[in-house]
């Protein structure tokens, strides 16, 4: 028996399949505000008991690996180490865990988009969790555990090009990335892990790779002139000398780290058919802050100098797996298209029913590609966008700080108070502030 549907039955399924469309696609909003408004006020604590609370609400079971980004970040700034080492180990873990493909998922992402398998962290999330960890260690008067993170930050930095060498040369010789442009972009060398590396050897006394890391941390800022657009700061020369006399190092972050937007173009086919090809683009959040400046004994004012810019290290690394990500979208849009304009023929040669589902098949094709091909936007929420650095001989004893960040209007914008510290010889004295704009 051949059962036919009226116009409105059939648009009472479209709606119908339209839901489950949004449904099963992933595109959920998220709302940040409360925490945001927390970590803005500098009451990192609140955020991060806030996010705990939320966490159900504002991350799904694939976004696992966000969460734990997130809390370890915002733990970071509260002060509290551990408990921010137990998020980020757990983030590294599942992150190296994930990109051991699952073909469900992977699958998954063929049909809809890549929101439907486990976020996998971008590059630079994985490198510099492993900083926030050296961080961690230091504080917790672990050098030896510091040490090692910053290892594993320079390992995986050297080992970016291999990871993604393959699969580029295998996407252009498909003939399906149309702008090759950014596969050439190397970061294989970060200033602010050398630095703190040349920190930890001075401390333990360790002359040549003080000398290593003073020597690459110079090559980063010659050979990768697209991420450091700012001059090597005058006090690190100083760092790499063995003076008796102890030194007090500052690293402040400032800036809020880069979020992602959607860039999408539709290719008309004919009347009745297009191709939409949605891509991730990474964008900087402004900061305000021109400079920082740090007060010591409430006497001598250093300013501070750019070492890193984080952000742009995260664009620099992201345009790699961008190039993986356009040609596998490109092949996905292509495919969902393609079957909408071949029922769409097949209807045209066919009578009756068969080319009434057909015809309904086709728009109902479109329309699923429309709803479903969306670019994954996923992206932590509290990495800093700058690191800045300052150090000087300092004597013994108790010291307090005040850390100023300076607006591009000369106004200090923020303000963090830090002391008294307990200056050591023999040892590492590293201070740490954050602005979190």
């Amino acid at each position: 028996m051949v059962i036919r549907l009226n116009r409105s039955v059939r648009s009472l399924i479209v709606v119908f399949c339209c839901v489950a469309i949004f449904i099963f696609s992933g595109c959920a909003s998220l709302d940040f505000d409360l925490v945001d408004m927390g970590w803005q006020r500098g009451e990192a604590l609140e955020a991060y008991r806030l996010l705990q609370d939320q966490r159900n609400v504002l991350y799904n079971h694939n976004d696992e690996v966000l969460y734990l980004l997130d809390a370890g970040l915002l733990a970071h700034y509260a002060g509290l180490y551990a408990e921010s080492n137990a998020h980020l180990i757990e983030a590294e873990r599942l992150i190296k865990e994930h990109f051991t493909i699952s073909i469900s998922s992977e699958f998954g992402t063929f049909v809809a988009n890549d929101t439907v398998r486990p976020y996998r962290g971008e590059d630079y999330e994985d490198v510099y969790l492993n900083v926030f960890l050296a961080l961690n260690h230091y504080h917790l008067n672990d050098m030896e555990n510091m040490m090692v993170e910053l290892r594993r930050a320079d390992l995986k930095l050297r080992e970016l090009q291999k990871k993604y060498e393959g699969p580029l040369k295998r996407s252009n010789a498909d003939g399906v990335l149309e702008d090759t442009s950014y596969q050439s972009v190397k970061f294989s060398n970060s200033a602010l892990v050398r630095y703190l590396s040349l920190l930890g050897y001075r401390t333990v006394g360790k002359r040549d790779d003080v000398r290593i890391d003073l020597e690459q941390l110079k090559r980063a800022f010659d050979s990768q002139s697209n991420v450091y657009t700012f001059p090597v700061p005058q006090s690190i020369d100083e760092e790499a000398t063995f003076d008796k006399r102890p030194r007090l190092n500052i690293i402040a972050f400032s800036g809020a780290g880069p979020i992602k937007h959607e860039v999408t173009r539709r290719i008309a086919v004919d009347y009745h058919h297009y191709i939409k090809i949605a891509l991730p683009e990474i964008q900087e959040r402004f900061s305000p802050i021109r400079t920082v400046v740090a007060i010591i004994g409430n006497k001598q004012r250093i300013e501070l100098s750019l070492l890193e810019s984080l952000s742009s290290v995260a664009r620099e690394t992201f345009n790699l797996n961008r190039a993986l990500i356009e040609a596998k979208t490109i092949v996905r849009a292509l495919a969902k298209g393609t079957a909408s304009i071949v029922a769409d023929a097949a209807s045209e040669n066919s009578e009756g029913s068969a080319s009434s589902w057909l015809s309904f098949a086709s728009w109902f094709l479109q329309l699923y590609q429309e709803v479903t091909e969306q670019a994954d936007l996923r992206i932590s929420r509290y990495f800093p966008a700058n690191a800045w650095v300052t150090g000087i001989p300092i004597s013994e004893g108790k010291v307090s700080i005040t850390l100023e960040f300076i607006g591009w209007n000369d106004q200090v914008l923020w303000t963090q108070d830090i002391g008294p510290v307990d200056i050591v010889s023999g040892g590492l004295n590293l201070v740490e502030a954050y602005c979190p704009f």
